[in-house]
C-alpha cells in the first residue's frame, strides 16, 4: 500500500475499516489494531460509563438485599421497582443518545464531503487533467487570488483561509501542503532549467555552425524534448538565428540541420538539469494521482455511512 494512504488513512476517522483489506505487514495490522481501540473508546465511552455505575449499584444493591427481609412482598415489589426502573430509564438515555450521536457524527460527515472532500477532488481532477495535456507548464499556480496561469489548484488556498481548514485532518494538511511544496519547488527551477539549456543549445550551434540564437527558446519550445523528440526538432529547426561573422540574420546555409537538431537533443536530454526539471514535475503528478485517491476513499466510505452503499 503506497505509505501516503497508509499514513493518512490510519487516523482519518471516515475511514477506519478499509485499511483491513490494504495492510501487507504485521505491523500495519498491530497499529490498525491499536487505532481501533483508541475509536472504540471515543465513540463508546458513555455507554462504558455507564455500564459499570450500573454494575456498582447492582453490587451496592445485592449487598442492601441480603440484609433485607426480601419474603416480605412489599420490600420485593419495591427492589423490583428500583432494579426496573434504573436498568430501563439507562437503556432509554443511551438509546437516545447514540442515535443523537449518530445522527450529528452523519451531519458532519456530509457536511465534511460537500464542502472540503468533494472541491478538493474536483480540482485536483481539474489539475490531473490539466497537467496531461499541458505538461512542464511554465509555472503551477496556487493563489486562489490570481488568474493569469492555465495550470492552477487554487481550492487548497481557499480552505485554508476559512474554517474549514480546522476540520482537517492533521495528515491530509500534511499532504497538501508538501504538495504545494512541490509547486514552489518546480516553478523555482523552470528559469534555471530553461537558461542553462539555452547556454548549452547556443555553444552547440556556435561551435557547429558559428551563430547564436536570435532570442533565447521559451519552455513552452524546449519542455518537447522530455516527451515529443520530433516536435522539439521540429521547434529547434524553426529558431530564429544570427551570423556572428556577418552580424545579421543567418542564410539558409547557416541553418540548424536535421543531424546537428539531432545532436542537440540528445546533449540536452542529458543534461542534469533536465533529469531534474522530470523529477520535480514526477514528483507533483504523483503526489496528484495519490491525494485523488485517498480523496476518492473518503467519498465513497462517507458516502457508504450515509446511504448504506457506495456511490461510484
Amino acid at each position: 500500500m503506497n505509505r501516503i494512504y497508509f499514513e493518512i488513512m490510519l487516523k482519518q476517522e471516515d475511514l477506519p475499516s478499509f485499511l483491513s483489506n490494504k495492510l501487507g505487514r504485521k505491523e500495519g495490522y498491530y497499529m490498525l489494531g491499536e487505532y481501533k481501540l483508541k475509536l472504540l473508546i471515543n465513540r463508546f465511552w458513555k455507554i462504558i460509563v455507564s455500564l459499570f455505575i450500573i454494575f456498582i449499584f447492582i453490587y451496592a444493591s445485592i449487598q442492601v438485599a441480603n440484609k433485607l427481609d426480601l419474603n416480605n412482598s412489599a420490600t420485593a415489589a419495591w427492589v423490583g421497582v428500583i432494579y426496573g426502573s434504573l436498568i430501563s430509564g439507562t437503556l432509554t438515555y443511551l438509546g437516545a443518545e447514540r442515535v443523537k450521536v449518530r445522527e450529528v457524527s452523519k451531519n458532519a460527515m456530509k457536511e465534511r464531503k460537500e464542502s472540503i472532500y468533494e472541491p478538493l477532488y474536483e480540482d485536483l481532477l481539474k489539475l490531473r487533467n490539466d497537467l496531461k495535456f499541458h505538461p512542464y507548464p511554465i509555472h503551477i499556480e496556487n493563489d486562489r487570488h490570481s488568474k493569469d496561469y492555465l495550470i492552477n489548484f487554487k481550492e487548497w488556498d481557499k480552505i485554508k483561509n476559512d474554517a474549514r481548514y480546522l476540520s482537517l485532518p492533521p495528515d491530509l494538511i500534511v499532504h497538501f501542503n508538501n504538495l504545494i511544496k512541490d509547486f514552489e519547488l518546480y516553478n523555482d527551477y523552470v528559469l534555471t532549467f530553461v537558461s542553462e539549456v539555452n547556454d548549452a543549445m547556443e555553444e552547440k550551434i556556435k561551435t557547429k555552425i558559428g551563430c547564436r540564437f536570435r532570442s533565447v527558446m521559451r519552455i513552452e519550445d524546449i519542455k518537447y524534448v522530455l516527451f515529443d523528440g520530433e516536435n522539439f526538432i521540429y521547434r529547434l529547426k524553426r529558431t530564429t538565428l544570427w551570423d556572428l561573422e556577418t552580424n545579421a540574420y543567418a542564410y539558409e546555409d547557416k541553418k540548424i540541420s536535421n543531424s546537428l537538431a539531432e545532436e542537440i537533443m540528445y546533449d540536452v536530454s542529458e543534461m542534469g538539469v533536465t533529469y531534474e526539471i522530470e523529477r520535480r514535475y514526477n514528483n507533483i503528478t504523483n503526489k496528484v494521482e495519490a491525494l485523488l485517491g485517498v480523496l476518492e476513499m473518503f467519498i465513497k466510505d462517507i458516502n457508504k455511512k450515509l446511504y448504506g452503499t457506495r456511490i461510484y
